[in-house]
């Protein structure tokens, strides 16, 4: 089932969007402008599943027999991708030039600048 209106999940003042169908995922501090932090597919994916409360939204993406679980902790979010099956598979799409780094689950946590090219090849493969 395609997503025409993704579901807003809001904690604490900044608003939280989350498309299941597309992947696509934006920030909106309060008072500040919406920054997207990944893209949308370029198809919409079929949805199954789809569970969502106030801080939490689980859904599967069966064509790529993935489990996708988005969890709102004060004022960020925690992403985990569940694969039923060996396959690539590229997440996040960055298109929005205000996005400065992100901060990866690797270690003890590190964060990547957007535009270190050395960590970029290093996550594509």
């Amino acid at each position: 089932m395609p997503y025409s209106d993704p579901p807003k999940m809001a904690v604490g003042g900044p608003s939280r969007f989350a498309n299941p169908a597309t992947l696509e995922l934006r920030f909106q501090p309060a008072g500040r402008n919406l920054v997207r932090l990944s893209s949308p597919m370029p198809e919409p994916l079929e949805v199954a599943d789809l569970k969502q409360g106030p801080s939490r939204a689980e859904w599967s993406l069966p064509g790529l027999a993935l489990q996708v679980v988005v969890e709102l902790q004060e004022d960020a979010f925690s992403i985990r991708f569940v694969s039923g099956r060996a396959g690539a598979f590229t997440w996040p799409r960055i298109a929005d030039p205000s996005v400065q780094g992100w901060t990866l689950p690797l270690h003890e946590g590190i964060f990547v600048p957007a535009d270190d090219a050395k960590w970029i090849e290093h996550l594509e493969h």
